[in-house]
């Protein structure tokens, strides 16, 4: 685990807790003019930041 949180932009694996603020953000009116809307919870891997570990260990992606 600490091969993949070092590579992680936030420099650390998120837990669940965090997942569910954004469950009870979602579920409050403070959201209520959100719809159809995808919202990654993954410490800004979806923001742009590509997976160095697969450059470092190339090794751990299965090819079929």
């Amino acid at each position: 685990m600490a091969f993949f949180a070092k590579d992680c932009p936030a420099g650390r694996m998120g837990n669940p807790e965090e997942c569910a603020y954004l469950a009870l953000f979602l579920a409050s009116d403070m959201a209520r003019y959100i719809t159809g809307a995808a919202i990654p919870v993954d410490g800004a891997l979806a923001a742009g930041h590509q997976n160095v570990s697969t450059w470092k260990r190339p090794e751990i992606i299965e090819f079929e």
